[in-house]
C-alpha cells in the first residue's frame, strides 16, 4: 500500500507527547520509531551518544540504523572488537530494540563481515511490527545498482515479494543508489522492485547529507549525519535523527536536530543537487595561490569567482574572510550583489609568511529553492609544488633509497587541522624517465617495533597499516585520479577514482595497475621505491604540464598521519602540483 499523504511537524507535538506518556499495545497504532544515521567517516566525538540519549528521552518503540556505526576499513580483528565495544557503549542508553543496517565502514572486507555477523547479526533480514514489514538490505559493498550481483537482486526481490499481505513495507539500506538513478531521471532496478512490490518508503544513509524525494509513489529519505563528518550542509539540517510515526494508513518522517523539529521535505533531492553545485562552483578561485619551497606565499593576486545559480533570486550578502595573523588578504570583507543566474569576479591580493598554514577561510550565503539559503564555506587553497627530476640513470627498485636520482624530497606534512603532523620524519621523492614515474619514501620511526605491516594481499586494507599513499591526476582537465598506497612489506592498494554525473567522486577497487615496488625495514624505520609505467596512468610520454598531486603517510603505531595537502579527499580541487624538471 502506498502512502496517502505526509503529515508535517504540527502533528509531531501530540505524537511525541503520546510516546512519552506510554507505548501503545502491539496491535494498535500509532507506532513510533527513530532512525539513527551515519556515525563514522570523519566522526565527531560525542555527537552520536548525545543523539542516542535524546532518542531515549522520547521512548520510541524501537530504533533502526542505516549503517556506518564503526570506522572499520582495516584488517585488525582487535580494533574491530574495540570499535564495536565503543559503539555499543554509545547506544547503551537506548532501552528499546535496535535493528541494525550494515554500512560500508562496518562490513567492507571479509573480516569486518564476519565480526559484524557475530556481534551484530545478519547482513540482510526482515522483521514485522504491527503488520508493517521492514526489509533490511545490505548494498554497502557496491557503488551503484548496476554493480549488485544477481544473488543480491534476487534476495531483495524475494524479500519484497513476501510482503504482499503487509499493511505497509519499508526498505532500509545504506547507500542511496536512488539519488544517482531515479532522482536524476535514470532507471534503477531496485526502484523498479520497490514499485512492483508496493514499497511505501525507503531509508538510506552514506552521504552525510539529508535529502528526500517521491518517485512513482515511493517516498525516499536520504538520512544525513548522526555524528559522521559533515563536509557541507545547507545549514537547514545538521546532526540529526529521524522520528517516524506510522498510523493505520499513513507515515510521517520528521528530522530532529538538537531538539528542533523539521519538515520532511526541508531539502529535496533536487535541492541537494543545487547545493552540491554551489559547493563546487558557487565560490571558486581562478587558480590556487602558489607556495614557495619554504611554504611562504609570495604576494600575488587571484580572482574569486562568485556564481549565483538561482534563476529568480538575487544574491545579496557580505563575503567574509577569516584571515590568520600571518596572512595579509585584501579585501577582508566585501559586500556582494549578483543578479539571478549571473556571476561576478573579485580580485584578491594575498601573501603569507613564514608558512602558509593555517589557511584563510571564506563564506557566503547563496539563495536556492523556495526562500532557502545555503552557506558555502571554503578554504583559500594553496598549491604546494613537488618536483620530479629526470632519472639518469633509472633507480634500482630495491627499497633502498640511496641513488643520486632521489633529490629534493618533500618533508613537511600536516594533520587534518593543518597543524604540523605528529608522525616521525618523512621524506618523499619523485623522478621520471621516458616511460616511467618513480616514487621513493623514507619513513623514520623512533620505535621500529611498532611498525604495522599486516596486510599481505593486494588491495587489502593497506591503508590500516603503516603506509604512504599517493593521489595522482595526470590531466587536471579530466576527473580521473589514481590512488596508490604501499605498506612496509611492499604490498599495495590501488583504485581508480572518478566523478559521476552528480560530481560525487567514487573509487573503483576493481581497477588494477601494474607496478614494480620494493620495500625494506631497518632499525630506523622503513623505506620503499615504486616504479609506475606512465601508460598505467594514461600517459603516453613524459608530461609537458604539471599533474595534480596529494600524498600522505600513516603511522598507526604513533596514532598519527601526515598529509601533504590537507585534507585528504577524492576531489582534486585542493591538490598541489607535481612539476617535471
Amino acid at each position: 500500500m502506498h502512502l496517502c499523504r505526509l503529515m508535517w511537524a504540527a502533528t509531531l507535538v501530540s505524537t511525541l507527547a503520546g510516546s512519552v506518556i506510554g507505548a501503545p499495545s502491539l496491535d494498535e497504532y500509532p507506532m513510533r520509531f527513530a532512525i539513527l544515521s551515519d556515525r563514522t567517516g570523519g566522526h565527531v566525538p560525542g555527537v552520536h551518544g548525545q543523539i542516542a540519549e535524546e532518542i531515549q528521552q522520547l521512548r520510541p518503540d524501537f530504533v533502526v540504523t542505516v549503517g556506518d556505526m564503526i570506522e572499520g576499513y582495516h584488517e585488525d580483528s582487535i580494533r574491530y572488537e574495540r570499535e564495536w565495544d565503543e559503539y555499543f557503549e554509545l547506544v547503551s542508553p537506548l532501552t528499546m530494540p535496535i535493528y541494525y543496517t550494515p554500512g560500508n565502514h562496518d562490513v567492507l572486507n571479509e573480516l569486518g563481515q564476519r565480526i559484524y555477523q557475530r556481534r551484530v547479526g545478519k547482513l540482510d533480514y526482515t522483521f514485522e511490527r504491527r503488520a508493517v514489514q521492514f526489509v533490511v538490505f545490505d548494498n554497502s559493498r557496491w557503488n551503484h545498482t548496476s554493480e549488485l550481483p544477481d544473488e543480491r537482486i534476487n534476495w531483495l526481490a524475494d524479500a519484497l515479494a513476501a510482503t504482499d499481505t503487509s499493511r505497509m513495507t519499508l526498505l532500509f539500506m545504506h547507500r542511496p543508489f536512488w539519488y544517482e538513478t531515479v532522482a536524476a531521471g535514470y532507471p534503477d532496478t531496485l526502484h523498479s522492485l520497490c514499485v512492483a512490490n508496493g514499497v511505501d518508503a525507503v531509508f538510506t544513509g552514506h552521504h552525510h547529507r539529508y535529502f528526500v524525494g517521491t518517485y512513482d509513489g515511493v517516498r525516499y529519505t536520504g538520512m544525513g549525519s548522526s555524528g559522521g563528518g559533515m563536509w557541507s550542509d545547507s545549514s537547514l539540517v545538521g546532526y540529526h535523527f529521524a522520528w517516524v510515526t506510522v498510523t493505520a494508513d499513513d507515515l510521517t518522517v520528521t528530522p530532529i536536530n538538537a531538539g528542533a523539529v523539521k519538515p520532511w521535505d526541508i531539502i529535496t533531492a533536487d535541492d541537494r543537487r543545487v547545493t552540491e553545485m554551489l559547493d563546487r562552483a558557487g565560490l571558486s578561485l581562478s587558480r590556487s595561490a602558489f607556495a614557495g619551497d619554504d611554504l611562504s606565499v609570495p604576494r600575488q593576486e587571484v580572482s574569486l569567482i562568485v556564481r549565483n545559480l538561482s534563476p529568480d533570486r538575487e544574491l545579496r550578502d557580505t563575503l567574509k574572510l577569516d584571515v590568520p595573523r600571518h596572512w595579509q588578504v585584501t579585501p577582508a570583507t566585501t559586500d556582494i550583489t549578483v543578479a539571478p543566474a549571473d556571476s561576478t569576479v573579485i580580485a584578491i591580493t594575498l601573501e603569507a609568511e613564514p608558512i602558509c598554514y593555517p589557511l584563510p577561510t571564506l563564506s557566503l550565503d547563496f539563495p536556492f529553492g523556495d526562500g532557502k539559503s545555503h552557506r558555502v564555506t571554503g578554504t583559500m587553497q594553496v598549491a604546494r609544488q613537488a618536483v620530479a627530476y629526470r632519472a639518469v640513470p633509472a633507480p634500482e627498485i630495491d627499497g633502498d633509497v640511496v641513488e643520486h636520482t632521489w633529490q629534493s624530497p618533500q618533508t613537511y606534512f600536516i594533520d587534518s587541522d593543518r597543524q604540523p603532523a605528529q608522525t616521525d620524519s618523512t621524506a618523499i621523492f619523485f623522478a621520471y624517465d621516458d616511460r616511467n614515474l618513480y616514487i621513493a619514501a623514507r619513513c623514520h620511526d623512533r620505535d621500529p617495533s611498532r611498525i604495522r605491516s599486516e596486510v599481505d594481499s593486494r588491495d587489502g586494507a593497506v591503508y590500516g597499516d603503516d603506509c604512504v599513499g599517493f593521489f595522482l591526476q595526470p590531466d587536471r582537465r579530466d576527473s580521473t585520479i589514481y590512488q596508490i598506497y604501499v605498506n612496509p612489506a611492499g604490498v599495495f592498494f590501488d583504485q581508480l577514482i572518478t566523478a559521476d554525473s552528480t560530481g560525487y567522486f567514487t573509487g573503483d577497487r576493481s581497477w588494477d595497475g601494474e607496478y614494480e615496488v620494493a620495500a625494506r625495514t631497518d632499525g630506523h624505520g622503513w623505506s620503499m621505491e615504486l616504479r609506475i609505467p606512465l601508460a598505467v596512468l594514461g600517459v603516453a610520454s613524459p608530461p609537458e604540464e604539471s599533474w595534480a598531486l596529494n600524498m600522505r603517510r600513516k603511522q598507526p603505531g604513533a596514532e598519527a598521519s601526515g598529509n601533504w595537502q590537507s585534507p585528504i579527499e577524492y576531489t582534486p580541487r585542493g591538490y598541489g602540483r607535481l612539476l617535471f624538471d
